[in-house]
């Protein structure tokens, strides 16, 4: 025990009288280090009062106690556990015994909250893992939590699940309980489950275990796969008015599908057909939300669908051999594809899917699509070796639907990628129309360009060595300190973006340039700038200087936004083992970041 003093030179300016440091390092055994806050809510607090007991290499156990001035005290206990390779898991609780006083009487309530998970692998083909969150009211992390994932967090999910795999074949299966904390609504899946068996060869594959061989024929490319699935959901709800409302249903998911590996003729075209099909079976509880819907229950349903499709595609290939300058080679791949795909119209039950959400099948669908796909290579010689490069990358693609009473053809989309320059890489796309603006009138000569984009960055990094950071300070923890090995040099990025979309009084064009500088200078210097120009508006819309000293065991951060709408500066100069001992000062809205 002894007091803390900051020191500039030999000059003494804060000295907090009393605080416990430990000598020991890594895990161990020991008291926590607290921390002490000044809320606007909770007015003055001090948290996380407590003892760290590091049983032994397999388990430990974490107490602690929190005091707020407008609730009362706060009590929270963890213990973990972990046998590598096996299992692992924790379990923690909290307790408050909230006192506030309402109308000058005191209100008294009990509030908890239990987090618990396990992961277990029993083989490793085998693994179950499960998780829960349970709290006694809705505003228990709004009140007690200074972790805004938790505060933040409305809908808590437990669950557990196993997972068991065969060759090819799997199953999994959970339990899940979610709770909206907002709305009010809990939703169980009792539970949802899932097995699939790996596509087999119909016909079996050719043999020629006598010695003769046998060509392999197109029903060998024939395949089969079965999947299904198991969903049985119960989820309530309470209205405005107070009144509760339920829904119950299971349904169980039937999914075989045939298929055919491509096949390859005159040794160029690649054609790949396909059919699927699936059934759903219903049974749907009596409820007041399915008598609203007037579902009769007492009988099963059943749905079903089927679509099939076929796609055909090559490869086109040009190369020239240059010679010139280490450049061996170019080539050219054109990649065309073209495919179809059909769906007839089921109404079979369409009341019994909207209410459980369950089943496919739908509006009759007719669609042909094609895309084409082009590569630029080129193959440099430097030496002995040669390495190949993707110069280029341009892809296009268009649809036609049958079925639509107008506008048959999509839009077409266009995109292209090259990484060409080292350290630059590039990225554009477009979207034209291929009908005349406002009308059903095909264009093709010149169709109208709908929107595009251009993407550019360009990275470097240079290194300047490299330095050891000293490890943690020996405070008691569960993590154990190491020294590492940290970097020290310099990155800068740059990036471009330009898109623009829309006509007339709705068009939109987007310009910026953003810029970034990385500055390691020494282990105990960092310097970091950000900088984001608006080409369109001729402004820079944001432009932020950041600044770190290590003093010893002190750290100093300088943060500033020179314009913007949250210009203004955050200085703070902590304790790195322990931050809440801190001297801080700001200006504008940015304090809040550094916290």
């Amino acid at each position: 025990a002894r007091p803390v003093v900051f020191y500039i030179e030999k000059i003494p300016l804060m000295i907090v009288p009393y605080y416990v440091f430990s000598t020991k390092r890594g895990r161990h055994s020991g008291f926590l280090p607290f921390h002490i806050g000044n809320f606007e809510k909770w007015r003055n607090s001090i948290s996380n009062v407590g003892y760290y007991w590091a049983a032994s290499e397999y388990w430990d156990i974490t107490t602690s106690m929190d005091y707020y001035e407008n609730y009362g005290f706060a009590y929270h206990s963890a213990f973990r556990y972990n046998q590598r390779y096996n299992f692992t898991g924790a379990l923690s609780g909290s307790y408050a015994n909230d006192s506030r006083y309402i109308n000058y009487k005191e209100n008294r309530h009990k509030r908890w909250a239990i987090v618990g998970n396990h992961s277990h692998t029993f083989s490793p083909t085998f693994n179950l893992k499960a998780d829960g969150t349970f709290i006694s009211d809705k505003s228990y992390y709004t009140d007690f939590s200074t972790d805004l994932g938790e505060r933040l967090n409305r809908n808590l999910r437990s669950q557990i699940s196993i997972s068991k795999r065969w060759e090819g074949a799997s199953l999994s299966a959970q339990v899940v309980h979610s709770v909206d904390l907002d709305l009010e609504k809990r939703t169980d899946e009792l539970p949802t489950a899932s097995l699939s068996f790996p596509k087999w060869a119909i016909f079996g594959s050719p043999s020629n275990e006598s010695g003769e061989g046998t060509g392999r024929k197109w029903y060998h490319s024939l395949y089969f796969g079965y999947s299904a699935g198991l969903r049985n959901h119960s989820s309530r709800s309470t209205s405005l008015d107070g009144n509760r409302s339920r829904k119950e249903f299971l349904t169980v998911n039937h999914s075989p599908s045939l298929s055919m590996a491509p096949l390859v003729l005159f040794n160029y075209l690649r054609i790949g057909p396909s059919f699927s099909y699936q059934e759903t079976w219903y049974k749907i509880f009596e409820t007041d939300q399915s008598r609203t819907a007037g579902i009769d229950t007492r009988q099963l349903y059943r749905r079903y669908a089927y679509s099939g499709s076929i796609s055909a595609s090559t490869d086109l290939y040009g190369t020239v051999n240059p010679g010139l300058f280490g450049l061996t080679g170019l080539r050219h791949v054109i990649t065309p594809n073209i495919s179809y795909s059909w769906a007839p119209e089921i109404t079979r039950h369409n009341d019994i899917r909207n209410y459980t959400g369950a089943g496919s099948g739908g509006a009759k669908s007719r669609t042909m699509s094609f895309s084409l796909r082009q590569l630029l290579q080129a193959k440099v010689k430097s030496g002995d070796k040669e390495k190949t490069y993707e110069l280029l990358t341009l892809g296009s693609n268009l649809s036609y639907n049958f079925e639509a009473k107008d506008r048959k053809f999509s839009q077409l989309n266009t995109d292209a990628q090259t990484s060409l320059l080292r350290n630059i890489r590039i990225s554009a796309g477009m979207v034209h129309d291929l009908y005349e603006p406002g009308t059903n009138r095909l264009h093709w000569q010149s169709p109208y360009l709908m929107s595009l984009y251009i993407s550019t960055s360009f990275t470097i990094a240079g290194s300047l060595g490299e330095y050891e950071s000293p490890g943690a300070t020996g405070l008691a923890s569960p993590l154990p300190s190491a020294n590492r090995s940290t970097k020290q040099g310099w990155s800068l990025w740059v990036s471009h973006y330009y898109s623009e979309y829309g006509r007339g009084a709705n068009f939109v064009k987007i310009h910026s340039l953003s810029l970034g500088l990385n500055l390691n200078l020494t282990p105990n210097w960092k310097i970091n700038y950000r900088q984001s120009y608006d080409v369109v508006g001729d402004r820079t819309v944001s432009r932020t200087v950041e600044i770190e000293r290590k003093l010893h065991c002190w750290r100093g951060y300088f943060y500033w936004t020179p314009n913007g709408s949250n210009r203004g500066y955050y200085f703070r100069i902590n304790v790195i083992a322990i931050p809440d001992i801190k001297f801080e000062k700001s200006q504008s809205g940015i304090r809040g970041a550094f916290l």
